[in-house]
């Protein structure tokens, strides 16, 4: 899944935080708690949410959410299970090589397309590197 950079101190956090809280309750407790202080911080971003919510998107929305909740599943998961942090925090910066490949086949982008196709498999020895060294 796409998670902001960070330091890698939090993987290190979440995954002794996935030590004692089991996976799936803690991330239904990252995703929901945020919105809710959010909501009760500034409640006018609600209204904002209402105008983005229409019925043409609403199907569009619902698959990238469903996307993106398996992806952090599968993070998390990976997270929970590991002995070493630091590979899962490795391994999950691979969604930028399948973002890249992606949004060439899906989005048919094709500016600089032998740089992005280069990048793609340079990160993808790089991080091989990284998983084996």
């Amino acid at each position: 899944p796409h998670r902001p950079r960070r330091l890698p101190v939090l993987y290190i956090n979440d995954k002794i935080l996935l030590d004692s809280v089991p996976t799936f309750s803690y991330i239904f407790l990252a995703f929901l708690l945020p919105g809710i202080f959010i909501a009760l911080i500034k409640p006018a971003t609600l209204k904002s949410v209402r105008l983005i919510l229409n019925k043409s998107i609403i199907g569009k929305l619902l698959l990238i959410c469903i996307i993106y909740a398996l992806g952090a599943l599968s993070f998390f998961y990976g997270l929970d299970i590991t002995n070493n942090p630091a590979l899962a925090s490795g391994i999950n910066v691979t969604n930028v090589i399948v973002t890249v490949l992606l949004s060439i086949v899906l989005l048919k982008e094709k500016d600089n397309l032998y740089k992005k196709i280069c990048a793609a498999f340079l990160s993808f020895f790089g991080l091989l590197l990284i998983a084996i060294g």
